[in-house]
């Protein structure tokens, strides 16, 4: 049963390297947008701002942001989205000028393409800022986009793959190992439960780099690394 073990730890960290690399590209990418255009800073940030994670060399994507009149009078609103132009010190900058009504909501959408990608073209940065208009403070939010080359696929199918590919290793290395493992002793028991809590950190971590967590994606991707050290170094001193 030693090669049922050896079998399902190694799927369990194929899965957990795949959540990993997902998390881990998702919040680096939005870590390069909050230095892009530095200079454009809001009084707080802005809200429900969404990014693709990754699009692919030969699609197009779509930066998204829902905004709504919270005054009881109609106002109206100033919103600039910049984006890298090829370069990280070169962007295009659109802005929208838009009036609303009281309790009023919009969306407002901007394209985006593999061509405006910094960093040899894998990098697309966002900066969206909201100009301040009284008693509303000045807003701003970021995001980074990764340009995969995927052949004819696109990043939507290629992150959901990513994603259930990530968890089915996961679950079934679990699985495997325990029913290999069976009857579970004390240490085998501990075993179980560190890979059962290094799965739960990952999809954390999955869900914080979707949502835009950057700060926490990279905190998660800092304490795996820690509980990784810890284990290996656990093991090499019984066998040592």
């Amino acid at each position: 049963m030693k090669g049922a073990r050896v079998l399902g730890m190694l799927l369990f960290s194929v899965g957990a390297l795949l959540g990993i690399l997902l998390f881990g590209s998702a919040a680096w990418g939005d870590l390069e947008a909050s230095l892009f255009d530095a200079a454009i800073r809001g009084e707080a940030p802005l809200r429900g701002l969404r990014c693709p994670v990754f699009i692919t060399a030969t699609e197009s994507g779509t930066v998204s942001l829902p905004l709504k009149n919270p005054l009881e009078r109609p106002t109206v609103f100033i919103v600039r989205a910049s984006i890298t132009d090829g370069f990280v010190l070169l962007k295009r900058e659109q802005t929208s000028q838009l009036s609303l009504g009281p309790g009023e909501e919009t969306t407002l959408e901007w394209g985006v393409a593999p061509k405006d990608a910094a960093y040899g073209g894998h990098l697309i940065l966002v900066r969206v800022y909201q100009f301040p208009r009284y008693p509303l403070p000045s807003r701003d939010s970021s995001c980074g986009i990764w340009v995969i080359r995927a052949g004819r696929l696109t990043g939507t199918p290629i992150l959901v793959s990513a994603l259930l590919a990530s968890l089915a290793a996961m679950v079934a290395g679990i699985g495997l190992w325990v029913r290999a493992s069976r009857p579970l002793s004390r240490e085998r028991r501990g075993v179980v439960y560190g890979m059962v809590a290094l799965a739960g950190l990952v999809m954390i971590g999955i869900v914080a780099g979707l949502l835009g967590w950057w700060a926490l994606g990279i905190g998660l991707v800092a304490i795996i690394v820690l509980m990784v050290v810890a284990i290996a170094a656990h093991f090499a001193n019984r066998t040592g």
